[in-house]
């Protein structure tokens, strides 16, 4: 029997995952410019560029939502609970922090929730609403 002629394989970056999301990076952005540029567009690969790396970047966003949760004790009628969910960035769809809050339902309240609930937020703001949550939202109330 003779020896079948394999074909060498490339070693190196062939298993490396950052070579191959540069490719898919590159390939997006060549792609995407083409295809504009056949619909009568004058864009350039390096427009396409900085459009494709400023989506990345809203990538790297928190989600922010509040959960409320029901409140059965009678004495706290007019009162909200419940926590505020944090999905995280570049991790599972299960990566999610949890921040408690128990508070008056008040103007005040309400105004914070419409203000933040299902908004993308980056780190930044992200510890500044956590702050406020902790500090001014989340009573402490007597268990007895």
């Amino acid at each position: 029997m003779t020896k079948k002629k394999t074909k060498k394989r490339p070693s190196g970056n062939r298993f490396n995952t950052e070579f191959w999301k540069e490719q898919k990076r590159k390939t997006l952005i060549e792609s995407t410019g083409a295809s504009m540029r056949l619909s009568g567009s004058k864009i350039t690969n390096k427009e396409v560029e900085k459009i494709v790396d400023s989506e990345k970047k809203r990538d790297k966003e928190y989600t922010i939502s509040f959960i409320e949760e029901i409140i059965q004790d009678p004495k706290y009628k007019g009162w909200a609970g419940g926590r505020m969910e944090v999905l995280k960035p570049d991790e599972s769809a299960y990566s999610i922090d949890e921040i408690r809050f128990f508070t008056p339902r008040n103007d005040e309240w309400v105004k914070f929730v419409d203000e933040y609930d299902c908004k993308n937020v980056d780190k930044a703001e992200l510890d500044r609403v956590i702050k406020i949550v902790k500090e001014k939202f989340n009573q402490v109330y007597d268990q007895k």
